[in-house]
């Protein structure tokens, strides 16, 4: 309810309101415009006098209906007659009064209908259904952190071919990521994915219907393909890797993924850098994302091997697609967190890689 601000009082004292206030109306308003049947003369516009009037009411409270009603109607004792000699001080009852209390009490009701009605619609669209569930322990993170956790719906599984991707081995679980797929055998555009799918090898299936099983597409990493999914025992690399040419999407910053199996959720590693070693490059050198080339990894030595590939603006953010196309001749070694490599100077001497 709103609150009214006092008005201030007019010159003979009596304020004015914007609703009808008992006792506090000009006399001049109440004769010339609140009188419900105002009395004129032909050919005169003064106004007429008004005889005083004898206000009854009764000096004592009493509550009654139906017969006792009756009863209570003529007993003339507990009636009180005083003059109605100062119509400033009584309060007057006229059409006007009853006609704005009635429209207060409609703007009223239409304000708090106003108010009520998106509730109502809420309860009629939902009808008392919540469906949730618990936050695990440790996904509650900070806001530059929660884009990688973010669950997306599941990879789809029935396509009509599906090609191009990255692929890895882990205990007998086949997993796939990216690739290029389409539904129809007429598309030509949108066929970059982000699906991350799982096969279990340790069964079998039809070759024409295999029982793939659809993750949630992660909101981290890109849709890639023609990168390469390396494997250490607990966790999957996602390396390189070309972004869609139709419709072109922009290439984002050089980042290696790695996807946790143990507690199903993608980190960035942004930025990756080189090591000094035995035929190296030297340290610091950023290691740029290439696509379509050759990669292999061994999980026992905790290693995985990328040679060749091509930089271009599908490839590396920031290339003009006035230059052309690069295609490389280098061998890239990486070494995964939890091993050694005595040809990287950081790692000899047993030290162990660390992410």
């Amino acid at each position: 309810m709103e609150h009214i601000r006092p008005q201030p009082a007019t010159a003979d004292g009596c304020r004015r309101s914007i609703f009808t206030e008992v006792g506090l109306i000009d006399k001049h308003t109440i004769n010339t415009k609140r009188s419900p049947a105002p009395i004129l003369v032909t050919g005169q516009a003064s106004r007429q006098q008004r005889p005083s009037r004898t206000v009854r009411f009764r000096s004592k409270n009493s509550i009654f209906g139906g017969e006792d009603r009756a009863e209570h109607v003529d007993d003339e004792s507990d009636w009180e007659s005083v003059e109605d000699e100062d119509e400033a001080s009584q309060q007057i009852t006229t059409p006007y009064t009853v006609s704005n209390s009635k429209l207060y009490r409609a703007g009223l009701f239409a304000v708090v209908l106003a108010l009520m009605l998106p509730i109502l619609q809420m309860i009629s669209i939902a009808p008392f259904s919540v469906n949730a569930s618990s936050i695990p322990q440790g996904s509650i993170t900070s806001m530059a952190e929660r884009s990688t956790l973010v669950q997306r719906a599941d990879s789809q599984t029935e396509v009509c071919k599906r090609w191009s991707g990255q692929s890895a081995i882990v205990n007998g679980t086949l997993y796939m990521y990216g690739f290029r797929t389409t539904t129809d055998a007429q598309q030509k555009s949108d066929t970059w994915t982000n699906d991350f799918l799982t096969l279990d090898l340790t069964k079998s299936w039809q070759i024409s219907s295999p029982s793939l099983t659809g993750l949630p597409q992660p909101s981290g990493p890109p849709a890639l393909s023609l990168g390469y999914l390396y494997s250490s025992h607990n966790s999957l690399w996602l390396y390189g890797g070309q972004y869609s040419d139709n419709p072109k999407a922009e290439p984002g910053p050089n980042s290696i993924w790695e996807y946790s199996i143990g507690s199903k959720s993608w980190v960035e590693h942004a930025d990756p850098k080189s090591s000094a070693g035995v035929n190296a490059e030297g340290d610091g050198q950023s290691i740029q994302r290439a696509a379509e080339g050759a990669g292999f990894g061994v999980t026992a030595l905790g290693r995985g091997w990328y040679f060749g590939g091509h930089l271009d603006d599908f490839t590396t953010e920031g290339w003009s697609n006035q230059i052309a196309r690069v295609y490389l001749k280098s061998l890239l070694e990486i070494t995964f967190p939890g091993h050694s490599n005595d040809a990287v100077d950081s790692l000899k001497d047993g030290k162990k890689a660390d992410k």
